[in-house]
This record gives C-alpha cells, sequence and structure tokens, in this order.
C-alpha cells in the first residue's frame, strides 16, 4: 500500500482523493485544472516562447500569466481560450464518463447514454460562428 519510504504509492493516493463523492468532485476540478495548465505550459514551452511574451500578447503581465499557469490564480474558461489563442492554438473540450475506481465501482448519470455531444458541439460552433459574423458585419457598416 505504501512505499518504503513512507509516501503513498498512487494508486492509495487515488483511493484517498475518491473515497467519497465530494473527495471525487473536488479531485476532478483539480485534475481538470492540472492538465489545462500543463498543456498551456507545454505549448508555451515547446514554441520557444516566454511567459513575458505571452503575457505581452494577452496584454496583462509576466507574473500573472505564472500565477495562472500555477493555479494560484482562478483560470476561466475565457482565460484557457485566451492563452490559447495566443499560442496561435484552440482550446479544445472533451467530457468523458468518470473512470470506474477498483476500490469503489459507482453508477453516475454518465453511465446512462446521452444525446450527441458531437452534434450539440457542430450546432454551438455554427452558432458561434454566426454570431461572429454578425458582429464582423456590425463592425463594418459603423
Amino acid at each position: 500500500m505504501t512505499r518504503r519510504d513512507g509516501e503513498m504509492d498512487n494508486e492509495t493516493w487515488v483511493q484517498r482523493q475518491t473515497a467519497t463523492p465530494e473527495a471525487r468532485k473536488l479531485y476532478e476540478e483539480e485534475r481538470l485544472i492540472l492538465w489545462a495548465t500543463e498543456a498551456i505550459a507545454e505549448t508555451i514551452e515547446e514554441q520557444g516562447r516566454t511567459r513575458a511574451e505571452v503575457a505581452k500578447a494577452l496584454g496583462t503581465s509576466r507574473p500573472n500569466v505564472t500565477q495562472l499557469l500555477n493555479g494560484s490564480r482562478n483560470m476561466t474558461l475565457r482565460t484557457l481560450a485566451a492563452l490559447a489563442h495566443a499560442c496561435g492554438m484552440r482550446a479544445d473540450i472533451t467530457l468523458e464518463p468518470l473512470p470506474r475506481l477498483a476500490h469503489k465501482p459507482e453508477v453516475t448519470a454518465l453511465d446512462r447514454p446521452q444525446g450527441s455531444a458531437r452534434s450539440r458541439r457542430q450546432e454551438s460552433e455554427s452558432v458561434v460562428d454566426a454570431f461572429i459574423a454578425e458582429r464582423r458585419a456590425e463592425a463594418a457598416r459603423e
């Protein structure tokens, strides 16, 4: 269960973090925050950019970008989209059923089939594209 140096192994840690529904919810929130910030940080590094360059593209400060990427400042979806855009990228979200944990099988609403997320996403993108086209037309008229 534990490693000999007293630290928990990964399986034990995950079991502890997902022992109750509330703990599982918090675990999933932190997981998403970590993955999103790591994806942006890796993209910045792969592009050979600095946080200062990204901050300039966003019209903010380097410390603000650092705080966003280390999780000490709350990142909204708008901020995530802006960071991705500043890197020449588009953020994307995929929803998937929670994995069943070996120590606690669970049944959630996600176990039931839902409508086609892909078709809703395509419809959403069409609405967004139409909205953007409408705003550009309005700006051109002004």
